[in-house]
């Protein structure tokens, strides 16, 4: 295995022994803990969506979606399930509005759409865990259950595509993914 591959799957095994106890730790507590755990991992989200989605990530589509994800946080925190729903909404509206009126790096007709498609994936994230994990009885279980699902699923994605590689999948998005996974090539 060449150097860059081995620093690359030790670096990605070091990060799960680290990060995989405290998600799981996270999971268990639950209330507040786990709300701002999933509010993390979606503002990353969000802000990846919008790298890809534009040329570079613009501070005032951002911030609304931000400020969504913060209101979904408070409203799931205060037992406001349907209010977190709708701040996901109408900073979803927002990011749309914003791009259409945005400087000529984010001309393009179809940003607003992605801009909010952004706000509404984010925050999917965000309120699809926290959501299920405030079920008294069930909740703990489920959310496990799905974080187990999702890392068994990556791990067997990444392992098959650094085995069988083939053909990439799109190149300009992420140019060392295959149908199969991650290709060899890493």
């Amino acid at each position: 295995m060449a150097a860059g591959r081995l620093n690359n799957v030790m670096l990605r095994i070091a990060s799960a022994i680290v990060l995989a106890p405290l998600v799981l730790a996270c999971i268990y507590l639950g209330g507040w803990t786990f709300y701002i755990l999933c509010a993390l991992a979606a503002a990353g989200i969000q802000w990846e969506w919008m790298r890809l989605a534009m040329t570079r990530p613009d501070a005032k589509v951002l911030v609304p979606g931000f400020a969504a994800l913060l209101a979904a946080l408070l409203f799931t925190g205060l037992d406001r399930p349907n209010a977190a729903i709708a701040a996901v909404a109408v900073g979803a509206v927002l990011a749309g509005s914003v791009v259409s009126v945005s400087p000529p790096h984010l001309r393009d007709r179809s940003l607003p759409f992605w801009a909010a498609a952004g706000v509404i994936y984010g925050g999917v994230a965000f309120l699809g865990p926290a959501l299920l994990r405030r079920d008294p009885e069930l909740g703990f279980t489920a959310v496990l259950f799905l974080t187990i699902t999702v890392w068994a699923t990556d791990i067997f994605a990444f392992g098959s595509g650094r085995a069988i590689g083939g053909p990439p999948l799109w190149r300009q998005v992420s140019p060392n993914k295959t149908w199969s996974g991650p290709s060899a090539a890493l």
